[in-house]
This record gives C-alpha cells, sequence and structure tokens, in this order.
C-alpha cells in the first residue's frame, strides 16, 4: 500500500458495527496499525445500523468525524442493500443447484417454514424443516442418479444450555494452558499546563504450568508486556492494549519454551490522581466491578 498514493487506494475493513477489535473502530482511536485516516480520505459507509449497536456506532463516527475524513452513508447514496439474498436469487440458485435434499437450518422457525416452501416450488421432493436436537439422516448415494428414499429421523437429542457453573468447570480444567495477566492502565494528565506522553501501567502476571526458567522468563514477560503498552497510542481503548500486550506475551513464551499457551489480558483503567503505591492486591479484588473491568 505504501507504493500508492492515497488517492489510488480503495481500503475495504471491518467495523461497520463499531465493533472493539476492529480495524474501523481502531483508526477511530488512532489505534490500527494498518490504517490511519485524515481529512483528505473519504469514507464509505455501505452498512446498516444493527438494532442495538445505534450508541456504539455513533461515538465511533463521532471520533472518526474528529479525524476529518468526509463521511458518505444513509438510503439517498445507495451504498448499501441487504446482504440476504431475496426470493428471486434462492430460487434462482435452487434451480441452478438442483439438490435432491434441502435442509436449512438457520434462522427462526417462521422463515424455516418459508423457505422450505420455497423450495418444494422448485421442484425439490427432500426437505424438511427441524428443531433443536432433532436428528435426521439420509440414505447412501453412489451416484446422482441413484434417487433418494428421503430423509429418516433418527431420534432426538434433550439439548441443555451449558451454564456458567458448568463452564467454569471446563475453564478450570484447561487452566494449565492459560496464563492470566491484569493491567492496571494510568492515562496521561496534564500537569502545570503540560501534557504527559505515553502509557502507564502495573503488571501482575500469573503463569500456569509453564517453566520460568529460573525467573528469566518472568522477567521478560514483564518488560515484555510494559513495552507494548508504551507503543498504544495513549487514546486507544483497553481492548488495543489487551490485544497488543497478548500478542508480544504469546512471543516471549515460545520464544523460551516453544510452547503456545492462551493468554488472557484482562485491562482496567485507574485515575492519575490514585497513589501509584496501591497494592495490585486491592484492584484484583474489586474486578467484579463492571465498570472497572474490561474483558
Amino acid at each position: 500500500m505504501d507504493a500508492y498514493a492515497p488517492k489510488d487506494l480503495l481500503v475495504v475493513t471491518t467495523g461497520s458495527q463499531g465493533e472493539p477489535r476492529a480495524a474501523l473502530n481502531l483508526a477511530s482511536y488512532g489505534g490500527s496499525h494498518a490504517l490511519k485516516l485524515s481529512k483528505e480520505d473519504v469514507l464509505l459507509y455501505s452498512a446498516k445500523v444493527i438494532p442495538g449497536n445505534e450508541t456504539r456506532v455513533m461515538k465511533m463516527m463521532n471520533r472518526l468525524t474528529d479525524l476529518g475524513p468526509k463521511i458518505i452513508m444513509g438510503k439517498d447514496f445507495g451504498l448499501h442493500t441487504s446482504g440476504h439474498a431475496y426470493r428471486e436469487e434462492l430460487e434462482e440458485v435452487l434451480r441452478i443447484v438442483k439438490p435432491q435434499h434441502f435442509l436449512h437450518v438457520h434462522g427462526e422457525l417462521l422463515f424455516l417454514k418459508e423457505h422450505e416452501s420455497l423450495g418444494r416450488s422448485t421442484g425439490i421432493r427432500h426437505t424438511t424443516v427441524i428443531k433443536n436436537g432433532e436428528m435426521l439422516g439420509v440414505s447412501h448415494l453412489r451416484n446422482r442418479r441413484v434417487l433418494s428414499s428421503g430423509f429418516v429421523s433418527l431420534g432426538k437429542e434433550d439439548l441443555q444450555v451449558v451454564s456458567c457453573a458448568v463452564l467454569e468447570y471446563f475453564l478450570g480444567l484447561s487452566s494449565a494452558k492459560i496464563s492470566p495477566h491484569i493491567m492496571e492502565i494510568f492515562r496521561p494528565q496534564k500537569e502545570h499546563g503540560l501534557a504527559q506522553t505515553g502509557l502507564k501501567g502495573k503488571f501482575k502476571i500469573t503463569t500456569r504450568c509453564l517453566w520460568l526458567d529460573n525467573g528469566r522468563l518472568l522477567d521478560a514477560l514483564y518488560k515484555a508486556a510494559h513495552a507494548a503498552l508504551s507503543s498504544c497510542p495513549v487514546n486507544c481503548p483497553l481492548s488495543h492494549m489487551e490485544r497488543m500486550v497478548a500478542e508480544i506475551l504469546r512471543k516471549m513464551v515460545r520464544k523460551y519454551s516453544e510452547k503456545r499457551p492462551d493468554v488472557i489480558v484482562v485491562a482496567m483503567e485507574t485515575p492519575q490522581q490514585v497513589s501509584q503505591n496501591t497494592s495490585m492486591l486491592n484492584h484484583l479484588e474489586i474486578l467484579n466491578l463492571p465498570q472497572l473491568l474490561a474483558i
């Protein structure tokens, strides 16, 4: 990309719904290494805001507007159409493929029934609707000239929603592969009219079932975490800090032990006025407060 002038580039990127780790959202904070936006750019927002995401998307758009690019969005510009196929398009696909069996598995029951009817209208003999837990079988086909006898019911399983307690149990079993890290973030504040630069943070790193190389690995992890944090823009979201620190810690562990552990990084933001001498253990005790915890 660096070989081309910005006016010759079209970048297609993720983040239309303001997802925390998506490139467009990170760019709105100035935290994307790949995408930088300025007043010379034009942003074509080819999407519809999914209900429930309005606040998050609008905050992202406000940040992008502050960076200066011209933003084009809305029905008047004809940028976006539905991501779902229309009835005529579905019929065309079915007529081209000509399946002997047609089983649709995603969507509300109302729409599944309508899709089944659509399949039958194109001449498909074997199509049905199943609910969660229902199992179907099909007869073995040696080639397409052998006609199938259709779906065969194989019974039903009583599927249960997995509870949080069960998930916590399995997470406990896998704890040997998880290395949790806690970051307490201090964003720079203005002092005596001058703005401080760079992020500061305190870390608590827990290693489980890892060979620590007589302490050298643990020391290297702390140094790498501080370096990764200092490379982040001061106004980037906590999710970006978590991702950057997690990536460098994985690389460091792999360098020392050739292991590839899962790394969980949790960042929480603390006002600069709070004493730097506050015990990290005290902060761990308040991790359940939603306003302080970002995962």
